[in-house]
């Protein structure tokens, strides 16, 4: 979810979009909503002290609340006028050790743990084979290209990999 809000924030940040551009944008950001509201529902199961912690940690900015209403955490209330790429997601990983013990049902931050070595170590083996395939190219291109238009199509591919990186 890291990944999409991200590049929802480099989309919006570009000037003058254009009319595609703006749209894809917004159903990027419905995507996103619909995933933060399962998110928030989630969070209810495994982060059952989440409300009573914003709570005493934000009070200023809680709105009221009604026990009967569905979970929304305050302060990440998703609302039209918000754009959801901002809202704050409140993972285990961002709360003190005391207060991940008192929020969190027992075992979620080691999760949540495996679950980022586990992103960081993909992303690592992706960059491992998009520079093997830049090497092996490279090795090919000086070993068995000879005439101007394989040259120009190894370029083109080679910076295809290259953007990948």
């Amino acid at each position: 979810m890291s990944i999409i809000r991200l590049s929802i924030r480099t989309d919006a940040c570009k000037k003058n979009p254009t009319a595609t551009q703006s749209r894809s944008l917004q159903e990027c950001r419905t995507a996103l909503l619909k995933r933060l509201r399962h998110f928030q529902q989630l969070q209810t199961t495994f982060m059952p002290g989440l409300r009573a912690y914003l709570d005493d940690v934000l009070p200023s900015l809680s709105p009221p609340t009604d026990p009967s209403s569905h979970f929304s955490p305050p302060h990440s209330t998703l609302n039209n006028n918000a754009h959801p790429e901002e809202q704050p997601l409140y993972l285990p990983s961002g709360l003190g050790r005391e207060d991940r013990c008192r929020v969190c049902i027992q075992g979620l931050p080691g999760i949540e743990e495996q679950l980022h070595e586990a992103h960081v170590m993909e992303g690592l083996q992706d960059l491992r084979t998009q520079l093997r395939m830049r090497s092996y190219m490279s090795v090919y291109k000086k070993s068995n290209i000879r005439s101007q238009a394989r040259i120009l199509a190894c370029e083109l591919f080679s910076n295809k990999l290259n953007k990948g990186l």
